[in-house]
């Protein structure tokens, strides 16, 4: 793949994202989860109508959050 069809799929999914959030607000913040047994509303919160990272310690020291991302957009690396 070239660098230039990464980038428009990249901001086709980000359009995509947007437009999603504009037309159903943040509802992946009720239902979603993580790997450290948090939801996603531990960790993000909605406000003044944007979605904004709930800054926290992590412990364990390193957490990493794992998206879904469709293969559409994504190139498997394992």
């Amino acid at each position: 793949d070239s660098p230039n069809s990464n980038t428009g799929q990249r901001s086709k999914l980000y359009d995509k994202m947007g437009r999603d959030l504009d037309e159903h607000g943040a509802a992946f913040l009720k239902h979603g989860e993580t790997s450290q047994s948090l939801s996603l509303s531990d960790i993000f919160t909605l406000k003044d109508g944007s979605v904004t990272p709930a800054l926290k310690p992590a412990n364990p020291p390193v957490r990493a959050n794992v998206l879904y991302l469709s293969t559409e957009f994504s190139v498997p690396i394992a």
